[in-house]
Parts: C-alpha cells; structure tokens; sequence
C-alpha cells in the first residue's frame, strides 16, 4: 500500500501540458473523412477480392497433396 507522500501532485512550476481544443471546421472534416472512410471501405474490400479472383482465374496449379500426419507412439 502506498503512503499518501508518494501520493503528490507535480510542482507547482511545472507547465501542465494540454491538447488544445479542436477548431469546429477542422473536427466537421475530420468527421467528414471517418465517414467516407467507413462507406467506401467494404466496397473497396469486395472490388479489391473480385480483381485478385479475376487475376488468378488462368492459374492452373493443384494444390499441394497432403501427407498424413504421424504421430510417433512412445
């Protein structure tokens, strides 16, 4: 448990540091840019998918044959 000395607040001279407040325009656009982001996200995401399908449609590999799994008895 700690005692309330350790327990202080900073000196007195010490300068606080604070964010400063956020000019209204700059906030309306920032709103503005997360909610573009978030409408054109999915549909990037979904026409981004399709192209990668689309591109690896001509490749003609067979997937890589699978060994058992051995388990080594004791």
């Amino acid at each position: 448990i700690e005692s309330r000395d350790e327990l202080q607040s900073p000196p007195k001279n010490q300068i606080a540091n604070y964010d400063t407040p956020v000019d209204p325009h700059v906030y309306a656009i920032c709103d503005n840019i997360d909610a573009w982001a978030m409408w054109l996200s999915p549909p990037s995401f979904v026409v981004f998918n399709i192209a990668y399908w689309m591109a690896y449609q001509h490749v003609e590999v067979d997937p890589p044959e699978t060994t058992p799994l051995r388990i080594p008895q004791s």
